[in-house]
């Protein structure tokens, strides 16, 4: 889910934006996202400018912290953008609708991405994404970043002073 493969701690959907409006959503995870983002890829948004917000933001862990996004819109140059890394041309329970609501979405008078990124951005943002470059330990075991989480075979007893 997130850019190493690992699960995300939730899910936060701006469910009045109008690319969702054709999908039943609430703002957090529900069961219709577990199997669409189940085999999604988050994209690290960190790379593009802070004043992007995703339509569908999976929550990263805490440890790490990145602004990630499942579904997301911008202006570059002078053209629009939707960018989804959820896979829609899959037989899943609510591709067909999610993809028809978005869709629609980008078809109608509604689709004004306001925020401008640049091409250098989002190449900058793509060329991130290459295996191993986001995250160099991506196909490797998870290890603890904070002195606080140890993996589970390293706990040790404290010797007795």
């Amino acid at each position: 889910m997130n850019p190493s493969g690992a699960w995300m701690l939730g899910l936060w959907c701006d469910a009045k934006h109008p690319a969702l409006a054709g999908f039943p959503t609430e703002g957090n995870c529900d069961w219709q996202w577990i199997d669409l983002a189940g085999d999604a890829r988050a994209l690290n948004l960190d790379a593009l400018p802070p004043s992007l917000q995703s339509i569908v933001q999976p929550i990263d862990d805490w440890n790490r912290n990145w602004k990630l996004g499942l579904l997301y819109e911008c202006s570059v140059g002078t053209g629009k953008l939707l960018v989804c890394s959820i896979d829609l041309n899959v037989a899943r329970a609510g591709t067909a609708s999610l993809r028809r609501s978005i869709l629609d979405y980008m078809a109608g008078p509604r689709f004004q991405p306001t925020v401008a990124i640049t091409a250098a951005d989002l190449r900058r943002q793509w060329l991130r994404m290459r295996p191993n470059s986001v995250d160099p330990g991506a196909n490797q075991p998870v290890v603890p970043s904070s002195p606080d989480l140890v993996a589970p075979g390293e706990i040790r007893r404290k010797p007795a002073s």
